[in-house]
């Protein structure tokens, strides 16, 4: 993900991929699915994922009997830190455990990948709560001056 995140950054189409854990790890089925639309996405043209976009798609574990367009679930990781050591053995820290819970979201890609479907969920890098920022322009924050001229110069930094 944060791979995908990076080149959409960057103004480069992308797609992240994850497999839902499983044992033995068997990546044909995800496979298949990520040739058909990959291939889908290269004939409709640079502007399948537009800028600031990016996909998110989920696998479930084996056989895929179909897709949908989601939205991002809610999952909870167990708070875990590991320190690792790299191949040239300086440490570093590994960051996130197993998950604990997922949200039955209703059209989430948590809720879809349980029903062994793959989910496919656009995301956008603007993640601006725009409710929540109408909001807060009707706030008054002490003595301070909220400053809605678009023009700031070093000067008024």
């Amino acid at each position: 993900m944060a791979a995908a995140l990076e080149a959409a950054l960057r103004d480069v189409p992308s797609i992240a991929f994850s497999v839902a854990r499983q044992r033995p790890q068997d990546f044909s089925h995800a496979a298949a699915f990520v040739k058909v639309l990959v291939r889908e996405v290269l004939e409709r043209g640079a502007e399948a994922i537009p800028r600031g976009a990016l996909l998110n798609v989920n696998f479930p574990p084996g056989a895929i009997v179909g897709y949908r367009v989601t939205r991002l679930g809610r999952r909870v990781y167990r708070d875990q830190v590991d320190v690792r050591q790299d191949l040239r053995g300086r440490h570093y820290y590994w960051i996130g455990g197993p998950e604990e819970k997922a949200e039955d979201i209703p059209g989430s890609d948590c809720t879809v990948v349980n029903s062994s479907l793959a989910s496919i969920t656009p995301l956008a890098l603007d993640l601006t709560h725009r409710h929540l920022a109408e909001e807060i322009e009707a706030w008054k924050i002490g003595d301070f001056v909220q400053n809605r001229d678009l023009r700031i110069t070093t000067e008024d930094q």
